[in-house]
């Protein structure tokens, strides 16, 4: 059992923590000095109702003829089988591996502060929604702050 906490100890120490500061535009993502700013925004592509995701946070060549789904804008996606849930989800891990690296990503322990600015954007859910989707994109524990 010991062992398990001693090993667990280390990899919290290498993968550190992630400080998420949230607006409605834009999520700023910090680490060990470094800052990421990601755009919260989604672009998906549409085969005949299968949606896959083209972009995330930042636009690129092509992405004008993709949908845009903005996470925090408080509008329902066009189409009901688009899981806002899921967008933020990927959003999250997109980040994470940004912030990270691919290769040395970790489980982190994620801070976030400023989820009040959401507030209508997710119904009242936002730190739920928030912490769901940052744990299943990878993050160990998630903590909010103001």
């Amino acid at each position: 059992m010991g062992n398990c906490s001693f090993i667990a100890g280390i990899k919290n120490k290498i993968a550190g923590k992630i400080v998420v500061d949230v607006t409605p535009e834009m999520f700023v993502f910090s680490r060990n000095g470094r800052s990421i700013n990601v755009g919260t925004y989604v672009c998906l592509n549409n085969d005949q109702g299968n949606y896959t995701i083209r972009g995330i946070g930042e636009d690129f060549d092509g992405c004008k003829t993709c949908l845009r789904i903005d996470l925090f804008k408080g509008e329902p996606p066009l189409d009901n089988s688009i899981s806002h849930a899921r967008l933020l989800e990927a959003f999250f891990r997109h980040s994470f591996i940004k912030i990270i690296g691919k290769d040395k990503f970790l489980r982190p322990t994620v801070t976030i502060r400023g989820a009040h600015n959401l507030s209508g954007t997710l119904t009242g859910h936002q730190l739920t929604s928030l912490s769901n989707a940052a744990v299943k994109a990878g993050a160990h524990v998630v903590e909010f702050v103001a």
